[in-house]
């Protein structure tokens, strides 16, 4: 079943993908799958997206993603980052819209998501920058017509998902180090910076 959600220009109806298939090199393990707060780091994308729509997959190379009970899409060309987790999951899902959430940010929350609701009006790609000019090319909606381009980057080689981005027609929100929403683009690079982060918590 597919989202539905009434927006300013129409109805809009959207699958939702988390990608988790990062090797994950500069953490030292499989961040989607590490315990925080009680919870495998995954467990709060999959909780979210379950708010919004009953048509969710995950991007993921491991067997061990199949334990949430949601369907689970390999790579079809391997070890080329999220350019190629986000081509196999756009081919495999039937949505024309897509919501694109990661693994690794436990903060993301129903504002952050309704504000991508409210402001896409159909193009390729929406997405986050925040403060410093930072580009969230994890977080945003992604229309399947994209597809043809990911595949011929890829052959290409032209790997990098920002360049792509701003290489298609595109809409980016701009956020503040004063909105609310700020914290939900907190992710974790380092186990270190994730142990150091839940004793400020604590």
């Amino acid at each position: 079943m597919l989202c539905h959600y009434y927006t300013t220009f129409a109805i809009m109806e959207f699958g939702i993908i988390i990608l988790s298939g990062g090797k994950s090199s500069r953490f030292g393990s499989d961040k989607g799958l590490y315990i925080f707060n009680g919870r495998f780091m995954v467990e709060y994308a999959i909780n979210i997206a379950q708010e919004f729509s009953n048509n969710i997959i995950i991007s993921a190379n491991q067997k061990e993603y199949q334990q949430f009970g949601i369907p689970v899409v390999a790579d079809i060309y391997k070890n080329i980052g999220p350019m190629g987790g986000l081509f196999s999951a756009l081919s495999s899902i039937k949505s024309e819209i897509n919501l694109i959430l990661p693994c690794d940010s436990p903060f993301i929350s129903t504002e952050l998501i309704n504000l991508l609701i409210e402001n896409y009006n159909n193009e390729e790609v929406l997405v986050f920058k925040t403060p410093n000019e930072k580009l969230h090319p994890l977080i945003g909606f992604y229309h399947k017509k994209i597809i043809d381009s990911l595949l011929d980057h890829i052959q290409k080689k032209k790997l990098k998902l920002i360049d792509f981005i701003l290489s298609r027609p595109h809409k980016i929100i701009e956020i503040t180090e004063n909105d609310s929403i700020i914290e939900c683009f907190q992710n974790f690079n380092f186990e270190e910076d994730l142990r150091n982060y839940k004793k400020t918590i604590q």
